[in-house]
């Protein structure tokens, strides 16, 4: 049974005349004939009674056609579903972002979407970079803003957009406001905040600070993004080393690091050959031709 065939009854039922229903479904009458005389083989039993000069449904055909109907209603839905679907100028944009990039990077990104892209709807999901590539993975997400990394899954499309540099991150009246550059030797007997995980920024420059020293500054408490960490350097729990995009509350400073630096870049990354919704592209479009720095 397939669906031409019991479209082609469906005609014959409401004309009740096989040259009309064969005239309005555009084919050969006998090429009608043989569609219906199909679907009556695969259903067991005469839909139509045919005599020369009426045809009328069988007791069985009236009683197929309610059923014929609904599955062509159903199939007619579907196609008109996924028309729309494919049609849509926006769809959903399924975005996920990096703790220590923060929303204030993506947020005129997602604004120029939303202006320029009918119907947008997005979501922003926040995690460490490993669990979003594994929420890509899983269908979850449709584009990573994150760090990047050289361990990605080899499933991911990954364009670099920057590489960010290095900020310290200090308190209104900190004895290091007068130094304009600062190096990992200036750390020495400062208290800086860590972070939960060994591979967040934070915790990756504690290590260069740590290898230039000898020894890990001293580290007592610790965040897991970047305004967390902002806040706790503005209620004087001690330092942050980050990144200089961040956005800074108005009563904090940012110094530049001297010899601190971020192999890895600032990226994009997306699931290869997998369809992407227009917001998504846009997004990603809008992302890379974006100027930084």
């Amino acid at each position: 049974m397939d669906l031409p065939q019991i479209s082609h009854f469906l005609v014959l039922a409401r004309l009740l005349n096989f040259t009309r229903a064969a005239e309005e479904c555009r084919i050969t009458q006998p090429a009608f004939s043989r569609s219906v005389r199909r679907l009556e083989l695969e259903l067991g039993g005469d839909l139509v009674l045919r005599e020369r000069s009426l045809t009328q449904l069988t007791k069985f055909g009236q009683a197929m056609l309610p059923f014929l109907e609904q599955i062509m209603f159903a199939a007619d839905a579907a196609k008109a579903e996924a028309r729309q679907f494919h049609s849509q100028e926006g769809a959903p944009l399924h975005l996920g972002l990096s703790p220590w990039l923060g929303l204030p990077l993506v947020g005129p990104i997602l604004a120029e979407v939303v202006r320029t892209v009918k119907n947008v709807e997005f979501s922003v999901t926040v995690d460490k970079e490993p669990a979003l590539r594994e929420r890509m993975l899983q269908g979850e997400l449709d584009v990573i803003f994150a760090v990047g990394s050289d361990t990605a899954h080899g499933r991911f499309n990954q364009w670099r957009l920057f590489s960010p540099t290095t900020s310290l991150f200090l308190p209104p009246g900190h004895a290091m406001l007068g130094v304009d550059e600062i190096s990992a030797r200036d750390l020495a007997d400062a208290t800086l905040l860590g972070a939960f995980d060994a591979d967040a920024l934070p915790e990756v420059l504690l290590a260069q600070v740590a290898r230039t020293l000898g020894r890990r500054p001293a580290t007592p408490h610790r965040a897991g993004n970047w305004e967390t960490s902002l806040q706790l350097v503005r209620s004087g729990f001690g330092l942050s080393l980050g990144l200089s995009c961040w956005t800074t509350p108005d009563e904090l400073v940012a110094r530049p690091l001297r010899d601190l630096e971020l192999t890895q870049g600032v990226v994009i990354e997306t699931i290869g050959g997998r369809p992407r919704s227009a917001a998504a592209t846009s997004f990603i479009k809008l992302a890379r031709a974006r100027s930084w720095l």
